[in-house]
């Protein structure tokens, strides 16, 4: 077997021969619209193709997605578009990991050129342009509701939309990201875009996070698929909805270009990965997209291999705006792919994935994936030959001949790469390090001048540590068991089981050391089975490896708290903020510290920081009720509670407070609607089961309503302090006295 090398890009081959690429072709449009279309971007967070009914072989199973033929449809809406559209087959992510992956979709450009390369640490530079900007420039509205907190507006993919729903509710603490389901992120998107005006298109961004792990859909999804499966099903259900509600108030019709994809998809074991977000293989890589509608005409499917970069070109041809001098190597796919099947041509696509680099000190992975359509030797029938070739840059290189390549990952079993010549294997290296060349300084969070400027007022020299770089950094391959033992420590720890969590976390960083996410796990456990002095240390090591992060800085500061280090907490939660003043734990720190110094004028001043930050969160709303309270402005404390409940209707303290003021004032209706209100989400509350049943026999004159909320009581907490009490006035009540 001979090889060739296109575009510094090695390909495996039956014969050497002389093609390029084709020029760009006429684009197959229909007759110019009489105005330019609304365009919908969907992107289904988490997504494999195999799991689109439309993107699967009729009749076949497919066993790492748990799918069988007698399961019948799963995504209904999904197949009703691609029927409409054309399907890409063969498209792949720039990186297994959101934000980058949505950064190149917004961008069109890779990752080396627009600086982001994993989630949370990076911000998109604010010198590259973005679609919503240039579509605004080009009298586009432009609107986006996003449902993972990668996504928050702080990481620079907000620029451009007039509108941009990141509003995920309050954290639930540890070190777990946050997320909305689809539902919400729907509702979220009907308000703005039935608020656009019908006299100008629009463009919008929908970003749906179910299938995400972990996989809970609810019913009936969860009792008729797989979970991963089901997941997908109920988020298609409610891209559903989306449509037909658009459809229905006329938003949207025949002539709406509308873009589907996926950001990456999820390995669910293949290569011993469960999720995403380490390896460049075809699991986590290959990704559904679909071109539907606007003036583009129906096409047969495409094979050809292309890259989520091409979506910047293609809404921008469709919307028939202009690009000005913005760069971008992705190519329109209607226009550039109608002859690319029957073309002697080759392209490569780059993946990579440096999470593992920055959260586990593992190495990180680079990956072209090469298309290439070569005549056959001598002629014959089938005169052309078909392939995809990929290369992996990692301490052990790897090489995978893709031909015909089903969608199981049975096409990478067999590394080719050490079986190559040595001037080969540099070869196949230097196609990857071609689309590193002349890459974009990333900007991290603490490249933000003020940023900056803030840590090293605190003490802080940013940007990335250099204390660790000699730590070892193993091939993720040699690594990836350790995953599944940190899978069940954070399982344990989220349960509450932080003693049972703690010696997993210890063993992994026998041999891991560098590994961040498991140092701050342990720490977290040590501070919720009160050792927060022994937190301290891992925070600080973690700090070491990874100054960027925010949380790190949050969490030493709650172990620094909760020893009465009041200074270092401060220190801790304002470097977290100066990261992302999006932080709600740091903001809300800062405001009880100051509160509880009695330094008010300081905590309604961290107050405003974070309402100027455009935080609205439950925990910074309550810390600003308290400081009303502590100063005695009974007006100002009950607004406080109410903007609380308006932002986290599920924070307990707020409720409770807030009825005990208005019972204060008498207000017994408005009491009782608020423990009602309370007990219809946490029906064994006893702090709301109590004083309701409390005032049903002295205010309302109601024992038997009391006394059966006083029974309910009993049953959720018969070893409550306050039970002997209840039991004693059970009693009574049932002996008339």
């Amino acid at each position: 077997m001979k090889t060739i090398l296109l575009q510094g890009t090695l390909v495996a081959s039956l014969s050497v021969a002389s093609f390029a690429l084709p020029k760009p072709l006429a684009p197959r449009l229909k007759p110019p619209a009489a105005k330019r279309p609304n365009i919908l971007l969907v992107t289904l967070d988490t997504t494999r193709p195999d799991a689109i009914d439309c993107f699967r072989e009729p009749g076949k199973e497919y066993a790492t997605i748990g799918w069988k033929p007698a399961m019948g449809a799963v995504t209904p809406t999904l197949d009703a578009l691609c029927a409409k559209g054309r399907k890409f087959t063969r498209a792949y992510t720039t990186a297994p990991i959101t934000l980058v992956a949505h950064a190149s979709i917004l961008t069109g450009l890779y990752p080396p050129k627009h600086g982001v390369h994993d989630n949370g640490i990076y911000t998109l530079p604010k010198d590259v342009p973005t679609l919503p900007e240039i579509l605004k420039k080009n009298g586009y509205q432009t609107g986006a509701a996003v449902s993972a907190i990668v996504l928050d507006r702080h990481y620079g993919l907000d620029r451009g939309f007039d509108q941009y729903d990141d509003k995920l509710g309050t954290a639930t603490g540890g070190i777990q990201l946050e997320e909305r389901k689809a539902p919400q992120t729907v509702d979220a998107a009907l308000k703005i875009v039935n608020g656009f005006s019908k006299a100008k298109p629009f463009f919008f961004w929908l970003h749906l996070y179910d299938p995400h792990n972990d996989y809970q859909a609810p019913e009936p999804w969860r009792s008729k698929f797989p979970p991963y499966l089901a997941e997908v099903a109920f988020m298609d259900h409610e891209l559903g909805r989306f449509l037909d509600t658009l459809r229905k108030s006329g938003r949207i019709g025949d002539d709406t270009l509308i873009v589907v994809t996926g950001d990456h998809g999820e390995s669910l074991g293949e290569h011993s990965e469960q999720t995403h977000g380490i390896f460049l293989y075809e699991s986590t890589l290959r990704v559904p997209l679909m071109v539907i509608g606007g003036h583009y005409l129906v096409g047969a499917d495409t094979s050809s291999a292309v890259s989520l970069i091409d979506i910047f070109p293609t809404v921008l041809e469709g919307a028939a705006s202009r690009r000005e001098s913005i760069e971008s190597p992705g190519f329109s796919l209607p226009k550039h792919y109608d002859h690319f099947e029957s073309m002697h041509y080759s392209r490569s696509v780059y993946s990579e994935s440096e999470l593992a680099m920055n959260s586990y000190h593992w190495a990180p992975l680079y990956s072209t994936l090469t298309d290439y359509t070569l005549p056959f030797p001598n002629g014959g029938p089938n005169a052309d030959v078909r392939g995809y070739v990929k290369t992996i840059s990692a301490p052990r290189p790897e090489q995978y001949k893709l031909d015909d390549y089903s969608g199981q990952s049975e096409g990478e079993e067999s590394n080719l790469f050490p079986g190559l010549s040595k001037e080969k294997r540099l070869e196949s290296l230097a196609g990857i390090e071609q689309f590193k060349t002349a890459s974009r300084k990333p900007v991290t969070q603490a490249d933000d001048p003020k940023a900056r400027a803030a840590l090293q007022q605190l003490g802080y020299v940013s940007g990335p540590s250099q204390a660790n770089d000699d730590l070892p950094r193993p091939d993720p391959k040699d690594v990836i068991g350790l995953l599944p033992k940190f899978d069940e420590a954070r399982g344990r720890a989220n349960k509450g089981d932080c003693a049972g969590a703690k010696p997993i976390l210890e063993e992994i960083l026998k041999q891991n050391p560098g590994n961040v996410p498991v140092l701050a796990q342990l720490g977290w456990c040590r501070i919720e089975t009160g050792d927060p002095r022994g937190a301290v240390p891992l925070y600080a090591q973690a700090l070491k490896l990874n100054p960027s992060w925010e949380v790190l800085h949050y969490q030493l500061g709650s172990a620094l708290d909760k020893v009465g280090d009041k200074a270092g907490a401060s220190r801790e939660w304002k470097a977290a903020l100066a990261l992302n003043p999006r932080t709600p734990p740091a903001a809300a720190g800062l405001i009880r510290l100051a509160r509880e110094g009695k330094d008010y004028a300081a905590a309604e001043k961290n107050y405003a920081e974070a309402r100027a930050a455009g935080l609205e969160d439950g925990t910074v709303e309550f810390e600003a009720a308290m400081t009303a309270h502590d100063r005695g402005d009974a007006k100002g404390t009950e607004a406080g509670l109410r903007r609380t409940l308006a932002a986290d209707p599920a924070h307990l303290e707020a409720r409770v407070d807030l009825a005990n003021l208005l019972y204060g004032r008498g207000e017994i209706p408005a009491v009782l609607h608020l423990y009602e209100d309370g007990l219809k989400a946490r029906p064994e509350e006893g702090k709301f089961l109590l004083p309701l049943g409390a005032i049903q026999l002295n205010d309302r004159n109601d024992p038997a309503a009391a006394a059966a909320l006083f029974r309910r009581f009993l049953r959720a907490h018969p070893n409550d302090p306050e039970a002997p009490k209840v039991r004693e006035l059970l009693a009574r009540m049932e002996n008339g006295r």
